[in-house]
């Protein structure tokens, strides 16, 4: 139970650590646009980023993603549901 404690701690910082250096690529981005830093400072501030960041965020976005298919698997399995109920009512004043 600890270790799942001290786990989800770990990842919870690491996440917060990840949402500042996105918060100061953002801010880059920014500077950019204003032409306060370089092109290749913005490229090479986005480089870093993501070498550091790419596990993290790659584990989050197939989270997200997966969170989204059953999303869409449970809407689709209701359209069935109501596709086949429209059927069978459809059906049935034929049947008589």
């Amino acid at each position: 139970m600890d270790d799942d404690k001290t786990a989800d701690a770990a990842f919870a910082a690491r996440i917060e650590v990840t949402l500042s250096s996105l918060e100061n690529l953002r801010s880059q981005l920014g500077a950019a646009s204003r032409s306060e830093i370089s092109p290749e400072e913005l490229v090479r501030s986005l480089g870093d980023v993501w070498r550091a960041e790419r596990p993290l965020l790659t584990q989050v976005a197939a989270a997200v993603l997966e969170s989204l298919r059953v999303q869409a698997l449970q809407q689709a399995y209701g359209w069935r549901e109501q596709i086949t109920r429209a059927i069978d009512a459809q059906a049935k004043p034929k049947q008589r």
